[in-house]
């Protein structure tokens, strides 16, 4: 009989099976997609928010979206973790890790039949919301550089209104003028 005592992230310690390998797994996949669906969630609400030039709003999802990287990588540990272990039931995938970074594909390929369907639709399903973050994440970069170039653009022409003394040239920056030479007669 195996003992069972805790690991250091609190959970059983009891010996590894394909079973507990296969529901590990599937339960950090699903929740990294969980993640990952708000992830995008809020990418939407942000873009939105610059859309309509709301700050507030704009803060409240760049921190939310810290949040749930925070989250994302805790699971990644979690998931790495669990396919490190699954070097040690499968001997074969020992090998493949020294070769190359060990995937949950390659992991799922190595568990019983039974077990693959559904690994293999989650991690699919995984890849697919990490690409549209990474897409979405770059069209919000995108919106956030033109907001800032409009706002700066707003700023110039601003100044360039109020500017009655001519201290703001027309690129709206301070700009040097010419130097003015004097002379005092000090010797009549």
């Amino acid at each position: 009989m195996a003992s069972i005592t805790k690991g250091t992230d609190g959970r059983s310690a009891a010996a590894w099976t394909p079973r507990r390998l296969s529901d590990e797994l599937r339960e950090v996949l699903e929740a990294l997609a969980r993640v990952y669906t708000q992830i995008l969630a809020s990418l939407d609400e942000h873009a939105r928010a610059i859309g309509q030039a709301d700050a507030r709003t704009i803060g409240r999802c760049s921190a939310d979206q810290e949040r749930l990287l925070e989250e994302v990588a805790v699971l990644e540990q979690r998931r790495r973790e669990i396919v490190a272990r699954a070097t040690s039931l499968y001997p074969e995938l020992h090998e493949a890790a020294k070769s190359s970074e060990l995937t949950v594909t390659v992991v799922t390929r190595a568990l019983p039949e039974s077990e693959r369907p559904i690994l293999s639709d989650l991690s699919e399903g995984l890849r697919t919301r990490v690409l549209k973050v990474k897409e979405r994440s770059e069209t919000v970069r995108l919106a956030s550089i033109a907001m800032v170039s409009h706002v700066e653009g707003l700023m110039r022409h601003i100044g360039r209104r109020l500017s009655h003394s001519g201290t703001y040239g027309r690129r709206g920056v301070v700009e040097s003028g010419c130097a003015v030479v004097s002379a005092l007669d000090l010797k009549s």
